[in-house]
């Protein structure tokens, strides 16, 4: 006789058992918590228990590094701990059934799943396989009963899938009904119906901006010439009309994970929030497919055509938030910040005052406590814990905090909130942090300047120019900074001078369809920025003392890019500012920065900016503006094939030292610039195609940036860069740096 639980969880019971003898004495008495699920659409949203359902989801294949398919019981358990810290709350088994264990944890964890039938005919979709075919009906249904008389018994499954890209036809209807026969308490799922008989939900994959747009806004949706072609060979690109807008809508694949990818991943979870007919959907995907192999004390990872098979795709299994051995890609933190239903906003955040948001739709905020930090120019001034305050599902409530930003004259204020978890979980230990939000009180990113104090010497030749001063002395060498030393110590590798640089390694969006066809990669139109680094020349060079120092300006000539143009002020302390500014030609850009070698010595870096992950421009939601501390080696991405990697973003300064702690120091003077530092310069970063083949340079490498190009990731493969996030033609780009003495 179970017992209503409470008001506010109505579908939750509490079932008391007592155990009894033969006398009829109770022997022990159990008490268990039991819930009843209720999984309906109604209108344009997905019920379950009658609330709206928002997924969070990604896409999962079941693979190991070293067993391949046969997966061993604790990287289940491990995918689905990263899941949950990751604030990702579904699950598609693309595509077909998992292992029963799997469905096992995850109705212990409390994912919600799709289950995928395994019917997939891809390149044959289009030649009646299964279609309307009678040949392949008993087959078609055969998979799809199988499927729900195992698994139906799971609570976590909250929809069947038909299938994936397998075209459409009567045989999917037919898998439907056979469907529904044994399990009428669940909705369906498939992206191939072209007339919306069979699917529940319009499913689609890939949505680049504009389809984006048309499905939040309810417009009709034509089919191109291109999406026929498409249609013809790899996709099922739907038309749309307006009357069939009364269904939500669902991305059964979306946000393409390509190793450097997911960027503008917080647009699309921005627009799922904002319309209430989207309720969400299912990252490509979870983790990369690859091969671990071990060879003569290498670790080796592998992928399409490394092992002798012919015709191969490459590396385009590489889709991954995480790497094969479960490590975290750069994107996996955007995914867990994006995500998450827990947030600090901006009341009157100059008074103390902000606005606690709990996003969860059945739990509320008691199983967290709120950290929060106040730091000035990135250095903690104020903070606290707050363990008491409790968020009820789907509400916000406001937090007065004992902090004024009239306490602090001078500085860049920003305020860090946290939320920690209070205990350990089955997926995370106590003091694990679910989320942060940062509000900027005070913003304040460019370095003051000094006043010139002491005499400076210079002596000009053609395009190089000497500059003494007491302590330190520089160099430039056609019109490029070719020595810097303190106290007799150099600072530049003299091979690799600071020039300007408009080049970085292609990731794999950035290749675009010559992932396909790697072998023709060089005629790929964004190699000319190769070509225009290597060719810039400096045009002109001029020297002249001024009150501040010793000015030297550079005029260079580049293919495809104007205005190229750098000014060093040297200061009698010693301090170089340096201003630099460009405009591409007829192409759009990959980046607009310098670039120079520095000592391998100075291993150590120090920066305030975001971190401590990488972070581009359309991928930095997930890092924190504050000081972080790494190795050169650690500053390092290792993506499965190698490309571009390690930038940070937002960067009011940068250290870089030695073991004795002899360095460098950058400030931004102007706008926060952006940074690499590796042990590859980026032409050899680009040539490699495994990482064991990756031998360091003898300098590392430091690529300042004033602007880069962000990454993409809306199509498999393809950048489909977001207006705000390309290097266009015709835009003058400039930035302000100053190196010091550390």
């Amino acid at each position: 006789n179970p017992k209503k639980w409470s008001a506010e969880a109505p579908n939750l019971y509490r079932l008391v058992m007592q155990v009894l003898d033969e006398k009829g004495n109770v022997i022990s008495v159990k008490t268990y918590e039991i819930g009843f699920k209720k999984v309906e659409i109604v209108g344009e949203k997905i019920l379950f228990n009658g609330m709206p359902l928002m997924i969070r989801g990604v896409n999962r294949h079941d693979f190991d590094m070293d067993n391949g398919w046969n997966v061993p019981k604790e990287r289940y358990t491990q995918d689905l701990d990263l899941m949950k810290m990751a604030n990702i709350n579904a699950i598609r088994t693309s595509h077909y059934p998992d292992d029963p264990y799997f469905y096992e944890l995850c109705n212990r964890y409390g994912f919600y799943v799709m289950d995928e039938c395994d019917l997939e005919s891809h390149g044959v979709r289009r030649k009646g396989v299964p279609g309307s075919n009678p040949l392949w009906t008993d087959l078609a249904v055969d998979k799809m009963e199988r499927m729900i008389l195992r698994d139906r018994n799971n609570p976590c499954i909250f929809m069947w899938s038909l299938g994936n890209e397998a075209g459409d036809g009567d045989n999917f209807m037919k898998m439907k009904q056979a469907a529904l026969a044994l399990d009428d308490t669940r909705q369906f799922h498939y992206e191939g119906d072209f007339d919306l008989t069979k699917s529940d939900v319009i499913s689609r994959m890939y949505p680049v901006e504009d389809v984006m747009r048309k499905l939040g806004e309810k417009e009709p949706i034509t089919i191109s010439l291109y999406d026929n072609i498409a249609n013809q060979l790899a996709a099922d690109s739907k038309p749309i009309k307006k009357e069939a807008y009364c269904r939500p809508v669902m991305f059964c694949e979306y946000a393409h994970a390509m190793e450097n990818s997911l960027g503008n991943f917080k647009e699309y979870v921005d627009d799922f929030e904002a319309f209430e007919h989207m309720c969400g959907g299912f990252i490509w995907d979870y983790v990369d497919q690859s091969i671990r192999k071990v060879e003569d004390g290498k670790e080796k990872w592998l992928y399409g055509g490394d092992f002798d098979e012919g015709r191969t795709s490459f590396y385009f299994c590489a889709n991954g938030i995480i790497t094969a051995d479960r490590t975290p890609q750069p994107s996996y933190y955007e995914v867990k910040k994006v995500y998450s239903n827990l947030e600090a906003a901006d009341c009157d955040c100059r008074s103390g005052k902000i606005r606690i948001k709990n996003k969860n739709v059945f739990i509320s905020t008691e199983d967290y406590k709120i950290h929060w930090s106040l730091t000035v120019d990135g250095c903690e001034a104020q903070s606290g814990d707050i363990d008491d305050l409790v968020v009820a599902p789907m509400s916000e409530q406001e937090l007065q905090l004992p902090i004024s930003l009239s306490d602090y004259a001078d500085g860049e204020v920003i305020l860090t909130v946290s939320f920690i978890l209070k205990k350990d979980k089955a997926w995370a230990k106590a003091g694990f942090e679910q989320n942060f939000s940062q509000i900027i009180l005070r913003e304040e990113t460019a370095a003051k300047r000094t006043p010139a104090v002491g005499e400076l010497k210079y002596a000009k030749n053609g395009n190089n120019v000497k500059i003494i001063g007491e302590g330190f002395s520089a160099k430039i060498t056609a019109g490029a900074l070719s020595s810097l030393q303190y106290d007799g110590k150099e600072i530049i590798d003299e091979a690799s001078p600071l020039r300007p640089d408009f080049f970085r390694a292609l990731t794999d969006n950035d290749r675009g369809y010559i992932n396909f066809a790697p072998m023709l990669a060089d005629i790929h139109p964004l190699y000319q920025w190769r070509r225009s680094t290597a060719q810039t020349f400096a045009r002109s060079v001029k020297a002249k003392s001024t009150p501040s120092g010793v000015e030297v300006t550079v005029n260079w000539a580049a293919p495809f890019v104007s205005g190229v143009s750098t000014t060093y002020l040297f200061s009698p302390a010693g301090e170089v500012t340096v201003k630099h500014s460009a405009m591409g030609l007829f192409l759009p850009m990959l980046k607009v920065g310098m670039r120079m070698g520095i000592k391998s010595t100075l291993e150590n870096v120090e920066w305030y900016g975001r971190g401590p992950h990488e972070t581009y421009c359309d991928r930095k939601t997930g890092a924190k503006i504050a000081r972080h501390a790494m190795t050169v080696a650690e500053l390092e991405h290792r993506y499965m094939r190698p490309q571009e990697n390690g930038h940070r973003t937002d960067v009011r300064s940068l250290e870089v030292s030695d073991g004795s702690g002899f360095g460098i120091k950058i400030d931004s003077m102007a706008a926060p610039f952006g940074f690499n530092l590796g042990y590859y310069n980026p032409e050899k970063l680009d040539k490699a195609t495994h990482l064991y083949k990756l031998v360091k340079d003898n300098c590392i490498t430091l690529c300042l940036d004033a602007a880069e190009r962000g990454v993409g990731g809306d199509m498999p493969g393809c950048a489909y860069l977001h207006k705000p996030y390309k290097l266009g033609s015709g835009k003058k780009y400039s930035f302000e740096f100053r190196i010091s003495k550390k």
